[in-house]
């Protein structure tokens, strides 16, 4: 029973800590971009428009796409009374993954000179979608004894 927990727990972090290293390396270049004064103007559009659009995204795939996957995956768990250990680690993955979206999305309207609004909206909702997939051990087995996985 511990194993199997351990074991989840083990590939999630991994997973984390990757798609959080990467994004946070993408926002080191950023802020050296900003300290070099470096004239960024973004390709096709306005900041407005790309303020706008990087928001969306950031809102999207940060709070709406996990809402969405974790209500799906409950109503497919209810339905059919069997929720299996893959498909709770999928859906993991999917949820950090759609998080790593968002975490760029932020990065891009950061990168470009957005309206604050913009950046801030696109900022909150990214670490919101941060903290609701960070993998800690209280919250990965209270999910997995509610599927009963464990």
């Amino acid at each position: 029973m511990s194993s199997i927990l351990d074991q989840t727990i083990g590939i999630l972090k991994k997973r984390f800590v990757l798609y959080i290293a990467v994004a946070a390396f993408l926002f080191l270049g950023d802020v050296v971009f900003h300290y070099t004064a470096v004239a960024i103007k973004p390709p096709l559009f306005s900041t407005k428009t790309w303020g706008y659009f990087m928001f969306v995204i950031a809102l999207f795939s940060g709070v709406g796409v996990p809402i969405f996957l974790r209500s799906s995956f409950q109503r497919n768990a209810a339905k059919t009374g069997i929720a299996k250990l893959d498909g709770y680690q999928r859906l993991q993955s999917l949820l950090m993954f759609s998080v790593f979206i968002s975490c760029i999305a932020s990065d891009i309207a950061y990168f470009f000179p957005v309206q604050t609004f913009y950046l801030y909206g696109a900022f909150f909702s990214c670490l919101y979608g941060i903290y609701s997939v960070i993998p800690y051990r209280k919250k990965i087995a209270a999910e997995m004894k509610f599927y009963k996985l464990i």
